[in-house]
Protein backbone atom coordinates (compact mmCIF):
# COMPACT_ATOMS: atom_id res chain seq x y z
CA UNK A 1 0.00 0.00 0.00
CA UNK A 2 2.64 2.36 1.29
CA UNK A 3 4.83 1.68 -2.09
CA UNK A 4 2.11 2.02 -4.59
CA UNK A 5 0.73 5.18 -2.96
CA UNK A 6 4.28 6.80 -3.34
CA UNK A 7 4.21 5.84 -7.01
CA UNK A 8 0.72 7.36 -7.68
CA UNK A 9 1.70 10.49 -5.77
CA UNK A 10 4.67 10.86 -8.14
CA UNK A 11 2.70 11.02 -11.54
CA UNK A 12 3.07 14.24 -12.49
CA UNK A 13 -0.50 13.91 -14.41
CA UNK A 14 -2.57 13.07 -11.29
CA UNK A 15 -5.03 16.07 -10.57
CA UNK A 16 -5.22 18.05 -7.87
CA UNK A 17 -8.26 16.11 -5.93
CA UNK A 18 -6.76 12.73 -6.84
CA UNK A 19 -3.44 13.70 -5.66
CA UNK A 20 -4.85 14.76 -2.02
CA UNK A 21 -6.84 11.45 -2.32
CA UNK A 22 -3.14 9.86 -2.53
CA UNK A 23 -1.39 11.59 -0.24
CA UNK A 24 -4.05 10.85 2.75
CA UNK A 25 -3.46 7.44 1.52
CA UNK A 26 -0.05 7.24 1.88
CA UNK A 27 -0.61 9.28 5.49
CA UNK A 28 -2.51 6.64 6.13
CA UNK A 29 -0.42 3.68 5.60
CA UNK A 30 2.72 4.91 7.27
CA UNK A 31 0.48 5.51 10.47
CA UNK A 32 -0.92 1.91 10.50
CA UNK A 33 2.62 0.91 9.56
CA UNK A 34 3.82 2.92 12.59
CA UNK A 35 1.18 1.77 15.32
CA UNK A 36 2.05 -1.96 13.84
CA UNK A 37 5.97 -1.65 14.22
CA UNK A 38 5.16 -0.03 18.00
CA UNK A 39 3.08 -2.83 19.16
CA UNK A 40 5.73 -5.54 17.74
CA UNK A 41 8.46 -3.50 19.35
CA UNK A 42 6.52 -3.25 22.45
CA UNK A 43 6.09 -6.85 22.43
CA UNK A 44 9.34 -7.94 21.46
CA UNK A 45 11.09 -5.79 23.98
CA UNK A 46 8.72 -6.72 27.19
CA UNK A 47 9.87 -10.77 26.41
CA UNK A 48 13.45 -9.36 26.21
CA UNK A 49 14.02 -10.37 22.76
CA UNK A 50 14.72 -7.07 20.92
CA UNK A 51 18.08 -7.34 19.38
CA UNK A 52 19.59 -3.52 19.03
CA UNK A 53 22.40 -2.79 16.28
CA UNK A 54 24.44 -0.12 17.02
CA UNK A 55 27.06 1.27 14.41
CA UNK A 56 28.71 4.27 13.78
CA UNK A 57 25.79 7.06 13.09
CA UNK A 58 25.59 10.66 12.47
CA UNK A 59 23.63 11.24 15.33
CA UNK A 60 23.00 15.00 14.45
CA UNK A 61 22.36 14.33 10.92
CA UNK A 62 19.77 11.50 12.45
CA UNK A 63 18.27 14.07 14.81
CA UNK A 64 17.98 17.02 12.09
CA UNK A 65 16.14 14.82 9.01
CA UNK A 66 13.69 13.43 11.80
CA UNK A 67 12.66 16.96 12.93
CA UNK A 68 12.43 17.97 9.48
CA UNK A 69 9.36 15.18 8.91
CA UNK A 70 7.17 17.32 11.03
CA UNK A 71 7.49 20.70 8.95
CA UNK A 72 4.09 20.48 6.85
CA UNK A 73 2.75 19.33 10.04
CA UNK A 74 4.23 22.11 12.43
CA UNK A 75 3.85 24.71 9.38
CA UNK A 76 -0.01 23.92 9.16
CA UNK A 77 -0.76 25.05 13.11
CA UNK A 78 1.57 28.18 13.13
CA UNK A 79 4.19 26.70 14.99
CA UNK A 80 8.01 27.46 14.95
CA UNK A 81 10.83 23.89 14.99
CA UNK A 82 14.16 24.37 16.32
CA UNK A 83 16.94 21.95 16.54
CA UNK A 84 20.09 23.03 19.07
CA UNK A 85 23.53 20.68 18.98
CA UNK A 86 26.21 20.92 21.32
CA UNK A 87 27.70 17.55 20.23
CA UNK A 88 30.95 16.99 20.50
CA UNK A 89 31.76 15.93 16.25
CA UNK A 90 32.25 12.69 15.45
CA UNK A 91 30.22 9.80 14.87
CA UNK A 92 28.36 7.94 18.20
CA UNK A 93 27.84 3.90 18.16
CA UNK A 94 24.34 3.66 18.79
CA UNK A 95 21.39 2.51 16.95
CA UNK A 96 20.23 4.07 14.30
CA UNK A 97 16.80 3.02 13.95
CA UNK A 98 15.86 3.22 17.90
CA UNK A 99 17.45 6.24 18.34
CA UNK A 100 15.17 7.77 15.31
CA UNK A 101 11.89 6.07 16.99
CA UNK A 102 12.45 7.69 20.26
CA UNK A 103 12.51 11.01 18.88
CA UNK A 104 9.90 10.46 16.27
CA UNK A 105 7.32 9.56 18.97
CA UNK A 106 8.50 12.67 21.57
CA UNK A 107 8.41 15.23 18.87
CA UNK A 108 5.32 13.98 17.38
CA UNK A 109 3.82 14.25 20.56
CA UNK A 110 5.35 17.97 20.98
CA UNK A 111 3.74 19.17 17.58
CA UNK A 112 0.32 17.16 17.94
CA UNK A 113 -0.26 18.64 21.27
CA UNK A 114 1.22 22.20 20.66
CA UNK A 115 -1.22 24.53 19.42
CA UNK A 116 0.45 27.91 19.40
CA UNK A 117 4.76 28.54 20.21
CA UNK A 118 7.38 26.55 19.59
CA UNK A 119 8.78 22.75 19.23
CA UNK A 120 12.49 22.60 20.49
CA UNK A 121 14.58 19.87 20.37
CA UNK A 122 18.01 20.24 21.27
CA UNK A 123 21.13 17.49 21.59
CA UNK A 124 23.70 17.60 24.48
CA UNK A 125 26.65 15.68 25.69
CA UNK A 126 26.50 14.58 29.60
CA UNK A 127 28.92 12.62 31.32
CA UNK A 128 29.95 10.49 27.85
CA UNK A 129 26.21 9.95 27.25
CA UNK A 130 23.78 11.42 24.65
CA UNK A 131 20.93 13.84 26.32
CA UNK A 132 18.31 14.25 23.86
CA UNK A 133 15.72 17.28 24.97
CA UNK A 134 11.89 18.02 23.94
CA UNK A 135 10.54 21.22 24.94
CA UNK A 136 7.30 22.30 23.56
CA UNK A 137 4.94 25.27 24.30
CA UNK A 138 1.72 22.76 24.70
CA UNK A 139 -0.66 22.88 27.53
CA UNK A 140 1.08 21.20 29.97
CA UNK A 141 0.84 17.86 32.38
CA UNK A 142 -0.35 17.72 35.77
CA UNK A 143 1.28 15.53 38.34
CA UNK A 144 -1.61 13.00 37.67
CA UNK A 145 -1.16 13.34 34.13
CA UNK A 146 2.50 12.70 34.06
CA UNK A 147 2.20 9.45 36.13
CA UNK A 148 0.54 8.03 33.50
CA UNK A 149 2.56 9.49 30.40
CA UNK A 150 4.60 5.69 30.37
CA UNK A 151 2.29 3.07 30.63
CA UNK A 152 1.32 1.32 27.85
CA UNK A 153 -2.20 1.89 26.06
CA UNK A 154 -2.80 5.35 28.22
CA UNK A 155 -3.74 8.83 27.26
CA UNK A 156 -4.06 11.29 29.98
CA UNK A 157 -7.69 11.62 29.39
CA UNK A 158 -10.47 10.51 26.95
CA UNK A 159 -10.89 13.74 25.24
CA UNK A 160 -7.00 13.92 24.20
CA UNK A 161 -7.88 10.06 22.34
CA UNK A 162 -10.98 12.20 20.68
CA UNK A 163 -9.38 14.71 19.48
CA UNK A 164 -5.74 13.76 18.50
CA UNK A 165 -5.98 10.00 17.99
CA UNK A 166 -3.13 7.34 18.98
CA UNK A 167 -2.96 4.05 21.03
CA UNK A 168 -0.67 5.56 23.88
CA UNK A 169 1.67 3.04 23.19
CA UNK A 170 4.62 5.45 22.31
CA UNK A 171 5.68 6.70 25.08
CA UNK A 172 5.66 3.15 26.65
CA UNK A 173 8.12 2.21 23.69
CA UNK A 174 10.16 5.08 24.15
CA UNK A 175 11.32 4.23 27.99
CA UNK A 176 11.27 0.47 26.90
CA UNK A 177 13.92 1.35 24.42
CA UNK A 178 16.20 3.60 26.78
CA UNK A 179 15.75 1.43 29.69
CA UNK A 180 16.75 -1.65 27.43
CA UNK A 181 19.75 0.80 25.91
CA UNK A 182 21.05 1.26 29.56
CA UNK A 183 19.75 4.98 29.33
CA UNK A 184 16.92 6.88 31.64
CA UNK A 185 13.55 8.98 29.99
CA UNK A 186 11.89 11.70 32.19
CA UNK A 187 9.65 14.53 31.44
CA UNK A 188 8.99 18.09 33.80
CA UNK A 189 6.09 19.88 33.01
CA UNK A 190 2.99 22.17 34.86
CA UNK A 191 -0.22 22.93 33.42
CA UNK A 192 -0.36 25.62 30.97
CA UNK A 193 3.34 25.95 30.54
CA UNK A 194 4.77 23.58 28.13
CA UNK A 195 6.74 19.80 29.03
CA UNK A 196 9.55 18.70 28.41
CA UNK A 197 11.03 15.01 27.89
CA UNK A 198 14.48 14.37 28.00
CA UNK A 199 16.58 10.79 27.71
CA UNK A 200 20.27 10.04 27.93
CA UNK A 201 21.59 6.78 26.50
CA UNK A 202 24.84 5.90 26.22
CA UNK A 203 26.39 7.08 22.31
CA UNK A 204 30.65 6.98 22.86
CA UNK A 205 31.76 8.90 19.67
CA UNK A 206 33.25 6.43 17.11
CA UNK A 207 37.16 7.21 16.67
CA UNK A 208 37.67 5.07 13.95
CA UNK A 209 34.55 4.99 11.30
CA UNK A 210 34.04 1.08 10.91
CA UNK A 211 33.22 1.38 7.09
CA UNK A 212 35.17 1.22 4.09
CA UNK A 213 36.27 4.55 3.18
CA UNK A 214 38.58 3.19 -0.03
CA UNK A 215 35.52 1.26 -1.57
CA UNK A 216 34.66 2.01 -5.06
CA UNK A 217 31.76 4.29 -5.85
CA UNK A 218 28.40 3.12 -5.94
CA UNK A 219 27.06 2.15 -9.49
CA UNK A 220 23.51 3.14 -10.95
CA UNK A 221 21.35 -0.08 -11.61
CA UNK A 222 19.80 1.43 -14.92
CA UNK A 223 21.05 -1.77 -17.44
CA UNK A 224 21.10 -3.69 -14.41
CA UNK A 225 20.16 -7.65 -14.97
CA UNK A 226 18.09 -8.14 -11.54
CA UNK A 227 16.36 -11.26 -10.53
CA UNK A 228 13.56 -11.07 -7.60
CA UNK A 229 12.65 -13.44 -5.73
CA UNK A 230 9.30 -13.49 -3.76
CA UNK A 231 6.01 -15.26 -3.08
CA UNK A 232 4.15 -12.18 -2.63
CA UNK A 233 2.59 -10.85 -6.38
CA UNK A 234 2.06 -7.56 -5.17
CA UNK A 235 5.99 -6.93 -3.27
CA UNK A 236 6.90 -8.54 -7.06
CA UNK A 237 4.94 -5.85 -9.14
CA UNK A 238 6.11 -3.05 -7.42
CA UNK A 239 9.31 -3.99 -7.48
CA UNK A 240 9.15 -4.30 -11.22
CA UNK A 241 7.56 -1.41 -11.39
CA UNK A 242 9.94 1.29 -10.00
CA UNK A 243 13.84 -0.98 -11.32
CA UNK A 244 11.72 -0.71 -14.54
CA UNK A 245 11.51 2.73 -14.32
CA UNK A 246 15.12 3.42 -13.79
CA UNK A 247 15.87 0.94 -16.77
CA UNK A 248 16.81 -2.47 -14.78
CA UNK A 249 15.52 -5.56 -16.60
CA UNK A 250 13.81 -7.51 -13.98
CA UNK A 251 13.01 -11.28 -13.96
CA UNK A 252 10.84 -12.42 -11.12
CA UNK A 253 9.86 -15.71 -9.30
CA UNK A 254 7.80 -17.03 -6.78
CA UNK A 255 10.43 -18.80 -4.47
CA UNK A 256 13.75 -19.59 -4.42
CA UNK A 257 13.62 -22.93 -6.28
CA UNK A 258 13.12 -20.74 -8.87
CA UNK A 259 15.44 -18.26 -8.27
CA UNK A 260 18.40 -20.86 -8.29
CA UNK A 261 16.75 -22.41 -11.54
CA UNK A 262 16.89 -19.22 -13.30
CA UNK A 263 20.46 -18.39 -11.90
CA UNK A 264 21.75 -21.46 -13.27
CA UNK A 265 20.29 -20.54 -16.52
CA UNK A 266 20.78 -16.78 -17.16
CA UNK A 267 23.93 -13.99 -15.41
CA UNK A 268 22.01 -11.37 -13.15
CA UNK A 269 23.90 -8.40 -12.10
CA UNK A 270 22.02 -8.62 -8.76
CA UNK A 271 19.62 -11.15 -7.09
CA UNK A 272 16.63 -9.74 -4.47
CA UNK A 273 15.69 -13.05 -2.29
CA UNK A 274 13.29 -12.93 -0.04
CA UNK A 275 13.90 -14.92 3.19
CA UNK A 276 10.80 -16.49 4.04
CA UNK A 277 9.74 -18.39 0.64
CA UNK A 278 7.56 -21.56 0.54
CA UNK A 279 9.22 -24.59 -1.66
CA UNK A 280 12.90 -23.12 -1.10
CA UNK A 281 12.93 -20.05 1.76
CA UNK A 282 16.19 -17.21 0.83
CA UNK A 283 18.72 -18.92 2.83
CA UNK A 284 18.51 -22.17 1.40
CA UNK A 285 18.47 -20.92 -2.02
CA UNK A 286 21.34 -18.62 -1.43
CA UNK A 287 23.82 -21.87 -0.43
CA UNK A 288 22.47 -23.54 -3.14
CA UNK A 289 23.44 -20.71 -5.65
CA UNK A 290 26.75 -19.99 -3.74
CA UNK A 291 27.43 -24.29 -4.41
CA UNK A 292 26.13 -24.76 -7.75
CA UNK A 293 28.62 -23.49 -10.59
CA UNK A 294 26.74 -21.30 -12.92
CA UNK A 295 26.69 -17.58 -14.54
CA UNK A 296 25.06 -16.46 -11.48
CA UNK A 297 27.21 -18.41 -8.60
CA UNK A 298 28.69 -15.26 -7.33
CA UNK A 299 26.40 -12.61 -8.67
CA UNK A 300 25.61 -10.55 -5.35
CA UNK A 301 22.79 -11.62 -3.33
CA UNK A 302 20.54 -8.98 -1.31
CA UNK A 303 18.39 -9.80 1.48
CA UNK A 304 14.63 -8.77 1.29
CA UNK A 305 12.87 -9.27 3.47
CA UNK A 306 10.64 -6.96 6.82
CA UNK A 307 12.34 -9.00 9.40
CA UNK A 308 16.01 -7.18 9.40
CA UNK A 309 15.59 -6.06 12.68
CA UNK A 310 14.80 -9.88 14.31
CA UNK A 311 18.23 -10.47 14.96
CA UNK A 312 19.01 -12.64 12.02
CA UNK A 313 22.25 -13.79 10.76
CA UNK A 314 22.87 -11.79 7.27
CA UNK A 315 26.06 -12.57 7.11
CA UNK A 316 25.85 -14.40 4.04
CA UNK A 317 23.94 -11.90 2.16
CA UNK A 318 25.72 -9.01 0.24
CA UNK A 319 23.11 -6.55 1.37
CA UNK A 320 20.23 -6.02 2.67
CA UNK A 321 16.69 -4.24 1.09
CA UNK A 322 14.02 -4.10 3.84
CA UNK A 323 10.01 -3.87 3.50
CA UNK A 324 7.85 -2.02 3.27
CA UNK A 325 9.20 -1.23 -0.17
CA UNK A 326 9.29 2.34 -1.18
CA UNK A 327 10.78 3.65 -4.35
CA UNK A 328 13.70 5.73 -2.90
CA UNK A 329 14.35 3.02 -0.13
CA UNK A 330 14.44 0.43 -2.51
CA UNK A 331 17.00 2.62 -4.78
CA UNK A 332 18.90 3.76 -1.51
CA UNK A 333 19.61 0.26 -0.55
CA UNK A 334 21.09 -0.88 -4.20
CA UNK A 335 23.84 1.93 -3.88
CA UNK A 336 26.15 -0.61 -2.16
CA UNK A 337 26.62 -2.13 -5.45
CA UNK A 338 30.48 -1.89 -6.08
CA UNK A 339 31.68 -1.71 -10.35
CA UNK A 340 33.78 -5.23 -9.12
CA UNK A 341 30.61 -6.68 -8.44
CA UNK A 342 28.60 -5.69 -11.39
Amino acid sequence: MIGFSALLKDRPDLAGEARQYAERIDTAGRALLGLINDILDFSKLEAGEMVLHPVATDVVSLARETMELFQVQAADKGLALDFISTLKPGPRLVDPQALRQMLTNLISNAVKFTDTGQVRLSLADEAGALRATVCDTGPGLSSDEQARLFKRFSQVDNAITRKHGGTGLGLALCRALTNTMGGEITVQSQLGQGATFSFWIPAPVVTAPDTDDAAPAPKDVAHLRILVADDNPVNLELVQVILQAVGAEVSTVADGAQAVAQAAEQAFDLILMDLRMPVMDGYAALKTLRSTPGPSQQTPVFAFSADVREGLDLSAFDGVVSKPITPLGLLEALKPLRDSQV
